[in-house]
């Protein structure tokens, strides 16, 4: 963090013969250091404000380079998905590389965009900005089991038989629904013969399974 400073100092006597000499800092053209903040004199503040100006004016912003957008489907029975990337930056001042480890989990709701920002200040006040999304799909399949099929006698005095039973189902994001397609509810009164009964499960992803069973009487 160094920056080439010219200047001039001027003087005069009301004899010749007058000698200029330097007690301390550096020559003008000398390459002046970037952090004089330990130097107490004014001649030290002088050099860094020196360096700041150079280094706003002559060398820039610094950089910043983001990863490209990043797709994912979730992670196995997770309703979102472990994602991890790097941001590198670079300046003319004490360059170096950065790396971020982002952890992300996200609920139904969150299933989509999420939006990654970051901006890298040099000690200049320099700013560089980037930015990228990480979107998350849900893959997974949501499950459905349904009771085997059922074979009942009729009720006594009846020409039919209530029948329950229970369809249970899953899925790695909360928010999925059942609904029954074909057949009785559990609880009805089943006429004599075979009613086939369809459940299908629909997730907040439009993924869906389905399962079937019989009851007859």
């Amino acid at each position: 963090m160094r920056a080439i400073v010219t200047y001039s100092v001027s003087f005069n006597d009301n004899c010749a013969g007058a000698n200029l000499a330097q007690t301390a800092g550096l020559a003008s053209g000398s390459s002046f250091p970037g952090t004089a903040n330990s130097l107490p004199s004014p001649t030290a503040r002088q050099h860094r404000n020196l360096f700041l100006h150079g280094d706003s004016q002559r060398h820039g912003n610094p950089t910043i380079t983001c990863p490209a957008n990043v797709v994912v489907s979730n992670d196995p029975g997770q309703c979102g998905a472990i994602v991890t990337y790097s941001v590198s930056f670079n300046d003319n001042c004490l360059a170096r590389t950065w790396r971020k480890r982002l952890v992300w989990r996200a609920d139904r709701a969150s299933l989509g965009h999420t939006s990654n920002s970051f901006t890298v200040t040099d000690g200049s006040g320099n700013t560089a900005a980037c930015s990228f999304t990480v979107t998350v799909n849900d893959a997974e399949i949501p499950t459905i089991t349904c009771p085997a099929n059922v074979v009942v006698s009729n009720d006594p005095g009846q020409c039919a038989a209530i029948v329950t039973y229970s369809v249970s189902f899953n899925d790695n994001c909360s928010g999925a629904n059942l609904a029954q397609t074909a057949g009785l509810a559990s609880g009805s009164s089943f006429p004599i013969g075979m009613t086939s009964n369809t459940f299908t499960v629909t997730d907040g992803s439009g993924n869906t399974a389905t399962c079937s069973f019989t009851v007859t009487v």
